[in-house]
């Protein structure tokens, strides 16, 4: 399983890890696998697991900037952290249940080596 205790794990219907069945030196060294759900606090639904794997993990300049001058203390794994919050999200039982959620995001495989791409924004599109 991925994450905490209390996190859901990966059912059997789910693909198992595309690491397992390639062995190249990029899929060994750069990919990661990254799990998030929703969980309600309030009436304790939680969402069926989103599974990812990648290779690089993207955030805008401005974003990590702004994050830095509200939080001058942080470092920058913090700051990655803030920037990469996707929000909240509807309850995974929004028809009775009317609250917004924190996305729960887990790290499943860890890299050997953690590349960041940092997105530079243009005024030309």
């Amino acid at each position: 399983s991925c994450g905490e205790e209390s996190s859901p794990s990966r059912s059997s219907s789910a693909s198992v890890s595309s690491s397992s069945s390639r062995k190249t030196l990029t899929h060994t060294i750069f990919e990661f696998s990254v799990m998030e759900y929703v969980m309600c606090n309030s009436c304790k639904s939680i969402s069926k697991p989103f599974f990812v794997d990648s290779y690089i993990l993207y955030t805008y300049a401005t974003s990590l900037m702004q994050t830095k001058r509200a939080n001058p203390s942080a470092n920058f794994g913090s700051l990655m952290q803030i920037t990469s919050d996707p929000g909240k999200r509807s309850c995974p039982n929004e028809k009775v249940c009317k609250k917004k959620c924190q996305v729960q995001k887990y790290v499943c495989t860890a890299p050997a080596v953690m590349t960041v791409g940092v997105v530079w924004e243009s005024p030309k599109a």
